[in-house]
């Protein structure tokens, strides 16, 4: 299965007191076959991602421009935000809002892997990603586990109730 992931905006989050500079980018979440369909507008996931860089780290990757940051920041912090949220749609762990922190703890190279004369940063872009499904094995493997639980939780029953005549886990439904 295909997913296009949209990128629709970003806005700077200002955190007064703390040395960290916040973007926040907007995308749009869709399943590919569902674009130009009647379903497109119910079946689009809005999601961001803020994505954090410490006012050390940008300095160490010279992208200070007195006491504010240089314009290519933005472009920067967008190329980290859009591969981090294609990894968690691929991985099946994305969520609503995402957060990606950049600190010279979590990310050690001593000059920005990015040239951000590269990077497309318009709205409207398109990434096409190829989500994986489950496998009929993995369905398999999830049933069986379920009915394992079952198969235990009823001989648990059986032992407690010939034990002490009353059942010790009830569960309205499965």
């Amino acid at each position: 299965m295909n997913k296009i992931l949209r990128y629709n905006q970003y806005k700077e989050i200002i955190l007064p007191l703390e040395r960290i500079f916040v973007f926040r980018y907007c995308f749009s979440l869709i399943e590919e076959s569902k674009i130009d369909t009647p379903e497109e507008e119910n079946e689009t996931e809005e999601i961001n991602i803020d994505v954090e860089i410490s006012w050390i780290k940008a300095a160490s990757w010279n992208l200070l421009s007195g006491s504010s940051y240089h314009p290519d920041l933005i472009k920067i912090l967008f190329e980290y935000g859009k591969r981090e949220l294609i990894e968690k749609i691929k991985d099946l762990t994305i969520e609503k809002n995402n957060t990606l922190r950049i600190y010279t703890n979590t990310h050690t190279e001593e000059t920005c892997p990015f040239n951000p004369e590269i990077i497309k940063m318009n709205e409207g872009q398109e990434f096409l990603i190829s989500v994986p499904e489950k496998t009929l094995k993995q369905t398999i493997t999830e049933d069986n586990i379920a009915f394992l639980i079952i198969t235990k939780r009823d001989e648990i029953n059986a032992l407690f109730k010939s034990k002490y005549k009353d059942k010790l886990l009830t569960i309205s439904q499965e």
